[in-house]
């Protein structure tokens, strides 16, 4: 009796012949990949924190703090954006002030002591590459550009931001700060009140008003919403950039919040365009001191006749980066002090005597 021979179809064995070949290849490319970033593997190893997993990196370690569901980080509602904070949080308590956290493939380190951020800002010019995440929220400007164009950028405006400059609008500080107070005064006896609004729109119109010279009067005229606007758009372009899920923009562009972006975008845009434009305005009506005070979005028109580099795009870029971000930073910094202070009492009874 003849042994039964079982023959593979010559189809099978190709297709073995191409998974061999596609897996040899697979491991050569990391091999190569990891040789060529053992820099960055060397320096993380030196450094705490939590262990990267594969694609996913130490992501999965926030899941816990969001219900146990991925989902729940990709609803992007305000919930999920305190649960992230908490988290970020948590693993600086575990880990120290100085540790390592890996988004997918990109190795991030947090700092909180001052010591240390200072030492980041003073030699590091370099954005991190996720921060274009954020260009919806703070424009293509100062604050998100990477290296090379973000110096070009630097040494066209450096001169509006002299301090001689800053100093010349304290009286117009004082006449919003005024005006804030009152506005305040009208919550008195009512309960717990969120400061977050008054000073935003505070700092808004002192801002439009010394950065660009143009009265916008949000306080006086319930820019609110505006305010609700800037702030989700914060949250949007914060926790994509969190979450490497929504990195890719065919992902993103499918969501129903990438529509959400949009359209909030598309609002803001038209407030920084409509204060652009009104000073360009001023401009080609010769205003009286349109062009001599060198406040910022001045400068900005100057440039975009001066210089083949700069255009209209730019200074509304510029425009959305400095109200946006500048109005955000100074407005936490004043509700930390004031948190400070209700901590403190006895400062308080000092300040009030001096």
């Amino acid at each position: 009796m003849k042994p039964l021979v079982v023959t593979l179809p010559k189809i099978h064995v190709h297709v073995q012949n191409v998974c061999l070949a596609t897996a040899i290849c697979l491991v050569i490319f990391l091999l190569l990949r990891t040789w060529k970033r053992r820099y960055i593997y060397y320096r993380a190893a030196k450094v705490k924190g939590p262990f990267p997993l594969p694609v996913i990196g130490s992501t999965y370690v926030l899941w816990g703090h969001t219900q146990g569901r991925y989902g729940h980080i990709i609803s992007l509602d305000h919930e999920s954006l305190s649960d992230l904070l908490e988290g970020l949080i948590r693993l600086n308590k575990k880990y120290g002030s100085l540790y390592k956290f890996w988004t997918g493939t990109k190795l991030c380190f947090f700092a909180s002591k001052p010591e240390e951020v200072q030492i980041v800002l003073n030699s590091c010019a370099e954005k991190y590459q996720d921060m274009k995440y954020l260009n919806p929220v703070f424009g293509k400007g100062l604050l998100t550009l990477l290296a090379p164009e973000w110096k070009i950028h630097r040494k066209l405006l450096r001169g509006t931001f002299s301090q001689e400059i800053l100093n010349s609008f304290v009286k117009t500080y004082v006449v919003y700060s005024n005006i804030m107070v009152g506005k305040l005064e009208e919550s008195l006896g009512k309960g717990l009140v969120d400061v977050f609004p008054f000073f935003s729109l505070c700092m808004t119109d002192i801002l439009c008003d010394t950065m660009m010279g143009v009265q916008v009067n949000t306080m006086k005229e319930n820019g609110y919403n505006l305010i609700l606007q800037t702030a989700r758009l914060g949250e949007l372009g914060c926790l994509r950039t969190a979450n490497p899920l929504l990195h890719p923009d065919i992902l993103w562009n499918r969501t129903s919040l990438s529509k959400e972006t949009r359209t909030i975008l598309e609002e803001v845009q038209q407030f920084i365009k409509k204060i652009v434009d009104t000073k360009r305005l001023e401009k080609a009506k010769n205003v009286a001191c349109a062009s001599q005070k060198p406040i910022l979005l001045n400068r900005m028109l100057e440039l975009e006749d001066t210089e083949k580099i700069w255009d209209e795009q730019m200074s509304l870029e510029e425009t959305q980066a400095v109200l946006v971000a500048g109005a955000d930073a100074t407005t936490l910094t004043l509700g930390y002090v004031l948190m400070m202070l209700g901590m403190h009492q006895e400062i308080q009874v000092l300040l009030a005597i001096m």
